[in-house]
């Protein structure tokens, strides 16, 4: 196969967005690259312009040129491999991005019957031949069974009330295997309508699943902080379960090793055959170059970014592992309106692709206006990544496409010291070089036409027109489906089911005109882990929103936000530069927090938890003279030897927001006890205790 095809470029230029109708051009016969062709991107300093397009109208596909890279003298011939067989015509209708949805902010206020659990758990299937898509559907409870040839929904499974299906694999017997993050079981499949459903309740937070088919075993891996191995077959139970720490999120079989990630703290964790932690790696920090707000027009100091939050990890052949991340600023963030930065890679939230990190080499850069990005896919040849960001639904693109091949950021096999180059996105962006550390940062000048609904999960698949990229709304319920030669919209399955559009939701993942939303920090409904550094203020860390806001007021560290609505006022209109909400608004917001349940595990030890509640709830330790109530806090602000005076907080599902205290300073359960950090017996009088007694009372708050 010839290398450096110039029919990449042509491929990349035509999937920028789902458009709608008949390509204006005959197109090229679509060859895959494969993974040494040298990608067709500008120089660092060098812009890239694309035709305006209208919604409902397909991208103009130019001729293939001859290209020459920078990093290479020769010309690139543009002779192709092979020609698929013919091709359907394009439909002359518009199947997908036919109606731009509307913000949630001037929507009419709805609450959903159901409502909705956090972005972050629907998932997607192809099967090993090729031929049936999967998709989780995590609102509805569902699993949808499509023929990839024909683009027909063959059947839909329903499950339990709340099972809220996520990552799902297929053994080599041809079962479909789905964790089920509310449900607390791993659910196994047939292909057929019929096939029975059969649950394993594994652990009790699921979720990320990986088959290992020399072995014939599935590596389930939990919340709670087991990695638990089970054979494929339905009736087997588990055969090891591996305690590595809480927020365990995917697993990927690696030779005969495992790599596991863990969410919040965005690390990936290298396990051996025998079950031994062997290496924690985390991607790098990156460099923020000094910039205007364009919000507020001051000049933002050059500052690092420290990775956090691992919302997706895959596997890129040849490659290594791929994560889809985010980094936050290190650097002092003011409080002025506007203050948490503009779009581009200007604010205090970037989202990043780190590739290969267990390796040593590793490639890394930041995308922008990629808000919320949760779910990626890499196509059949490896040389593409495609990205979602539903938090773009109403503004902006919520899919984009990546080149990891050749001299891109993102190829962790780069030859030689090559030339910075920007990566590819769709729409076409321009190339922003940055400070300390150069890297990619990719400005959308145009819009273009998305799928109508919010993505939840993508995937590639070959389908009647060839190359596929497949994607699944999560409201309305649907799965699209857009050529990657045309990038036209050629098929759209409405899943007929019940919608679960609910107000809060839809305010709390939305994007603002800082470039974050709400989830971004809060991710999940919890939070980033990140320590700030607010102006004025000092550090503090991201407050964790699950198990309900209400009844804990006044809110934030220093309790200066007397209720909700000046909360959000202050912090998503003010600061985000989001919408100035109703008082309607205000509430249908609040009410979807609430109802986030907290996260929370059965003890280990349930004797030693019984011993350290009572000792929680005794005079003479005196951890109940504060957190108290259903929140398990008092709502006053005190100084509990820290130096400053903060609000009690809540302790429920303290074990799972990691690290502790106003200032992050507890990177575990244990340190919150070091006179250093946690302040001593002016925090309830714990010097006292015995080791043992100590492993009680932490056992305890493991359960809360």
């Amino acid at each position: 196969m010839p290398k450096r095809n110039a029919v990449v470029l042509h491929l990349l230029v035509a999937v920028h967005a789902v458009g709608c109708g008949r390509a204006t051009q005959s197109a090229q016969p679509f060859r895959a690259p494969d993974a040494a062709v040298v990608d067709m991107l500008p120089v660092a300093g060098a812009a890239v312009s694309a035709p305006m397009l209208q919604a409902g109208s397909a991208p103009p596909l130019p001729p293939v040129p001859n290209v020459v890279d920078a990093g290479f003298a020769a010309p690139v011939s543009a002779s192709p491999v092979h020609v698929q067989p013919a091709r359907p015509a394009l439909p002359d209708k518009c199947l997908v991005g036919c109606a731009p949805a509307e913000s949630p902010a001037t929507r009419a206020v709805l609450a959903a019957s159901v409502t909705p659990p956090p972005l972050g758990g629907s998932g997607l299937l192809v099967s090993r031949d090729g031929k049936l898509l999967v998709a989780a559907d995590a609102d509805r409870d569902r699993l949808y069974f499509v023929d990839l040839t024909t683009h027909a929904l063959l059947h839909v499974r329903e499950l339990q009330v709340g099972d809220q299906p996520g990552r799902l694999v297929e053994d080599a017997n041809g079962r479909i295997h789905v964790v089920l993050r509310g449900g607390g079981a791993l659910l196994s499949v047939g292909r057929e309508a019929d096939a029975a459903l059969t649950r394993r309740p594994l652990c009790a937070l699921p979720r990320g699943v990986a088959y290992d088919a020399a072995k014939d075993l599935l590596h389930v891996a939990c919340a709670e902080g087991q990695l638990v191995t089970a054979p494929a077959a339905p009736s087997g139970e588990a055969t090891r379960r591996v305690e590595l720490g809480r927020d365990l999120r995917d697993v990927i079989v690696h030779g005969d090793e495992l790599l596991v990630t863990r969410f919040r703290a965005a690390e990936l964790l290298r396990v051996d055959a025998n079950g031994k932690l062997q290496q924690t790696y985390k991607p790098p920090v990156s460099g923020q170059p000094a910039g205007q707000n364009f919000q507020t027009g001051q000049m933002t100091a050059a500052g690092t970014n420290a990775p956090n939050v691992v919302w997706r990890a895959i596997d890129v052949p040849g490659k290594g592992s791929a994560l889809l991340h985010q980094r936050s600023r290190n650097e002092v963030v003011p409080l002025t309106q506007g203050g948490y930065g503009s779009t581009g890679c200007s604010g205090i939230l970037q989202t990043s692709v780190t590739i290969g990190v267990e390796s040593d080499r590793t490639a890394s850069a930041d995308l922008s206006d990629a808000t919320l990005a949760l779910d990626m896919a890499v196509d059949p040849s490896g040389t593409m990544l495609a990205v979602i960001s539903p938090g773009n639904w109403t503004q902006g693109a919520q899919l984009q496409v990546y080149s990891i091949s050749g001299a891109s950021p993102l190829n962790p096999l780069s030859p030689g010291e090559l030339p910075f180059r920007s990566l590819v996105s769709f729409p076409t962006s321009q190339v922003v070089t940055s400070g300390p550390a150069a890297r990619g940062c990719l400005s959308p000048q145009t819009r273009f036409p998305a799928p109508d609904g919010q993505l939840s999960a993508v995937a590639w698949a070959t389908g009647p027109w060839g190359l596929e990229i497949v994607a699944l709304e999560r409201e309305p319920a649907a799965i699209s489906f857009i050529d990657v030669r045309s990038g036209v919209g050629v098929g759209r399955i409405d899943l007929g089911q019940a919608s679960r559009y609910d107000t809060g939701h839809a305010l709390f993942h939305m994007r603002t005109i800082s470039g974050v939303a709400c989830a971004s920090c809060h991710a999940e409904a919890g939070d980033d882990g990140h320590v700030w550094s607010f102006e004025n203020v000092g550090a503090r860390r991201t407050q964790n929103l699950r198990g309900g806001i209400s009844g804990s007021e006044p809110l934030h560290w220093d309790g200066d936000m007397r209720d909700f609505t000046m909360l959000f006022n202050e912090v998503m209109a003010k600061r985000m530069r989001g919408p100035m909400l109703s008082t309607e608004q205000g509430s249908a917001l609040e009410r979807f927090l609430d109802r986030q349940p907290k996260l929370s595990a059965p003890p280990s030890d349930p004797a030693r938890a019984a011993r350290g509640k009572a000792l929680f709830e005794s005079a003479a330790v005196g951890c109940a003279s504060c957190h108290a109530g259903s929140l398990l806090t008092d709502n006053r602000s005190v100084d509990v030897g820290t130096g400053a005076v903060l609000q009690v907080p809540a302790l429920r599902g303290v074990s799972f927001r990691l690290p502790l205290m106003h200032d992050g300073c507890a990177s575990s359960l244990r340190q919150r006890f070091d006179a250093t950090c946690g302040g001593g017996d002016a925090h309830g009088h714990t010097s006292a205790l015995s080791a043992s007694e100590l492993d009680d009372l932490i056992a305890y708050l493991e359960t809360l």
